[in-house]
């Protein structure tokens, strides 16, 4: 069995909300390199340490989430 890599989800766990991915320290502290953000108007909170894709697309049932999916997955292997 390889490790499982830690995941924001951890994070959440461990933190509670949406503050995570707010808070450098513990970002660093669980090992986080890259973040990837599917949403709109959340620009990257901290640039220069850590690698964004950032996906601009609303929440919104008509949302085609699918074509980003390929883009996506490139960025989280």
């Amino acid at each position: 069995d390889q490790p499982r890599s830690r995941g924001l989800g951890d994070v959440y766990k461990r933190q509670g909300d949406m503050s995570a991915a707010y808070n450098k320290v513990i970002l660093k502290k669980n090992g986080m390199t890259h973040i990837l953000t599917v949403a709109s108007g959340i620009p990257p909170k901290f640039p220069s340490n850590f690698t964004y894709k950032v996906v601009t697309i609303l929440d919104s049932p008509s949302a085609n989430l699918k074509a980003h999916f390929n883009s996506c997955i490139k960025f989280i292997k």
